[in-house]
């Protein structure tokens, strides 16, 4: 079976955030967007929010580093945190490339997106579809898609 990732669009993104408070609820049982385990990056200058999560690396340096054993493969091909493992050390925060790994000071664990054991809350709750589940070959699809389109768009093509 051929992995799926969270695919962004982010056209379709208004930077409601809503979709780190359905995570944060999901996995810490509260509305708090620091608490989220995917993150709405917003560039204000523009107007735009583009959310930001795990991309599920093919090289894992978050794994390779974790000294505790702490992140681990899932079944379902799925990288996540035990935080009953986790020491706390943050070295997974500081190796990942697109600063995905975040870490809760109170709990004194590293966070990063498990996508919901394969039912993401973040795309159930995207008001606008922004956010959707996808295989992989779809995903690059659409990407090339939208890439292209912006092109036409600006008189490029």
């Amino acid at each position: 079976m051929e992995s799926k990732i969270l695919y962004v669009d982010p056209h379709k993104c208004t930077g409601c955030g809503r979709c780190e408070l359905a995570c944060s609820f999901e996995h810490e049982q509260q509305y708090n967007s620091l608490l989220s385990r995917i993150r709405v990056v917003y560039f204000e200058d523009i107007g735009l929010g583009i959310p930001t999560s795990c991309t599920e690396c093919e090289e894992k340096a978050c794994m390779d580093v974790c000294p505790s054993g702490a992140i681990k493969m899932t079944k379902n091909d799925i990288t996540v945190i035990d935080e009953n493992i986790c020491i706390g050390c943050k070295q997974c925060v500081f190796v990942c490339p697109f600063g995905a790994i975040s870490f809760i000071k109170e709990k004194k664990v590293a966070i990063k997106c498990d996508l919901c054991d394969g039912d993401p809350e973040c795309v159930k709750n995207c008001p606008t579809g922004a956010i959707q589940y996808l295989q992989l070959d779809r995903a690059v699809m659409k990407k090339k898609r939208n890439y292209l389109l912006d092109l036409v768009k600006k008189g490029g093509i």
